[in-house]
């Protein structure tokens, strides 16, 4: 009860100190005396101001040097990735002895052209290379040792592939184990067929299609040997004078980043 007692005078003399105070501070005497005070008061608040802005403006500096500086770590580790991408294709492409890898003309894959995923395949590509490159119309595109395409525009900075896919794409080939030959026709959206090979020739299931060569004077071209495909399945009659085959192709084009271009050799 005692300890109650006293806390109770107390906050009535808190109370009453407070009335007294606002009551003071309401007459004019007491108005003077405020001004007095803040007069005085004020060199310390401005410079309390003024420290706080100086934090606040390093503070804020920081921040951002922090921000450029992680966006500027964020742009090295994606540029680094991609040479990383680049020098395992070029290892890979490397170990390959034909066509021989003075010839070749490393490019990325730049953009997919007609690619609606879940629904159509490319049948043509845009890579980085063009004519300052060395880049013409027909040189063979590859990945490894297989035939992805030819390029059919060549501008000054990138170049249009059409691959062995794309519709009416058309090239000589021959079967690696039978050596049948044959012309192979892209017909869109992935597919390919082996056409004219003679009823006489022998085709086999997963046989590989090469290319027979259609290499030009200048040395631009699609040269022999390079795998195009391999026969899925294959139709023969007797009645016919020619059998045809379904093909697939080894390469998925829309998993593949880094390409090659065949160059004529200097």
């Amino acid at each position: 009860m005692t300890k109650r007692k006293n806390l109770t005078i107390f906050f009535i003399g808190l109370l009453l100190l407070l009335i007294t105070l606002y009551a003071f501070f309401q007459t004019d005497f007491g108005q003077k005396m405020t001004g007095i005070l803040q007069s005085s008061l004020h060199p310390l608040q401005r410079g309390t101001y003024t420290f706080y802005g100086v934090l606040k403006g390093d503070r804020d500096q920081q921040i951002r040097q922090l921000l450029d500086e992680n966006r500027r770590l964020t742009s090295e580790i994606v540029k680094y990735k991609l040479q990383e991408k680049e020098i395992t294709a070029l290892h890979d492409q490397f170990q390959v002895t034909d066509p021989s890898s003075n010839s070749l003309l490393p490019a990325q894959v730049i953009g997919l052209k007609s690619y609606i995923p879940g629904f159509s395949l490319p049948e043509q590509i845009v890579i980085d290379k063009g004519e300052k490159d060395g880049v013409k119309k027909g040189s063979a595109v590859i990945v490894k040792t297989m035939l992805l395409g030819k390029v059919s525009f060549a501008s000054r900075h990138t170049a249009l592939v059409d691959l062995t896919t794309k519709k009416n794409f058309s090239l000589t080939v021959r079967t690696s184990k039978t050596n049948a030959l044959g012309v192979l026709r892209g017909e869109g959206n992935g597919r390919m067929i082996l056409t004219n090979v003679v009823i006489s020739d022998k085709l086999e299931k997963d046989d590989l299609i090469l290319s027979k060569g259609s290499v030009r004077e200048d040395g631009v071209g699609i040269p022999p040997g390079l795998i195009v495909g391999k026969i899925l399945s294959f139709e023969k009659k007797s009645s016919s004078l020619f059998q045809t085959a379904e093909i697939v192709s080894l390469s998925d084009i829309t998993k593949i980043d880094t390409v090659f271009v065949i160059l004529p050799k200097k």
